[in-house]
């Protein structure tokens, strides 16, 4: 049986690639079974498998959590400008040196329900405000138990 995700005294039932809240106190049946089946239903991509192995692990998706997410660069350091444009959208990102000759990156964090959709509007809206200087944010991860 899948975990019920309540939001105080409102069931969140997930439909397809809509949430719909409902003041019920108990989601109906119906609502359970759609959100097993969206839960299970990750894409065959690299989002999706980490996504299965969190699951398989028991990572609670009904919480909030920390979201690192890392833009990489083709050229190190990236300039200023793109610095800009990427701390005016995630005014906390971080730009991390690494220890050895290779490249660094920068980092920013979300706190929120982890899901595919998340995730990809994440990366696919910080590699649009960096493409025109070289970068994009392909990975990213939350730390579990």
């Amino acid at each position: 049986m899948p975990k019920m995700i309540w939001g105080g005294h409102k069931a969140i039932c997930v439909e397809s690639k809509r949430v719909k809240i409902t003041n019920q106190q108990r989601p109906d049946p119906f609502c359970i079974a759609l959100m097993y089946i969206q839960k299970k239903d990750w894409p065959n991509d690299a989002d999706g498998d980490v996504l299965r192995r969190l699951d398989a692990n028991g990572f609670d998706f009904s919480k909030n959590h920390t979201i690192d997410f890392n833009v990489d660069f083709d050229e190190w350091p990236p300039s200023k400008k793109a610095l800009a444009v990427l701390i005016t959208e995630f005014p906390r990102a971080t730009i991390y040196e690494d220890e050895d000759e290779s490249d660094g990156y920068v980092l920013f964090k979300i706190i929120d329900k982890v899901s595919h959709e998340l995730v990809i509007k994440i990366q696919d809206r910080a590699s649009e405000l960096v493409a025109a200087y070289g970068g994009r944010c392909e990975s990213w991860g939350v730390l579990h138990g």
